[in-house]
């Protein structure tokens, strides 16, 4: 019988898809509808599949994780990653009209 020098199983380390949407529910479900937090969720897992941050590698990832068809994965994370492209930079925009203001 093997020794193990871990106090835990490495299975129990393991992020399954539920792990993570429940993890992120706690996290964000107060303040998120629960349709975006299972998109992050999804969005997530592709990014622990795949260990980049490019939207299509994303989406590849979720698609193999949940062996689904990379075409809609994909798709999904975009939609979900451009609603925050364009706040992100609605608010630089407005950040940096603002600083002009007060410089002139």
């Amino acid at each position: 019988m093997a020794v193990s020098f871990y106090p835990f199983s490495f299975n129990d380390l393991m992020l399954t898809h539920d792990k993570i949407n429940q993890h992120i529910d706690n996290i964000f479900g107060h303040d998120m509808h629960a349709k975006r937090v299972h998109s992050l969720a999804n969005a997530t897992l592709g990014v622990i599949q795949k260990g980049s941050l490019a939207i299509h590698t994303i989406g590849k990832g979720l698609a193999t994780a949940k062996k689904l068809k990379p075409k809609s994965s994909i798709k999904q994370v975009d939609r979900l990653l451009s609603k925050y492209r364009k706040a992100v930079f609605t608010e630089e925009v407005d950040t940096e009209l603002k600083n002009i203001c007060i410089d002139i």
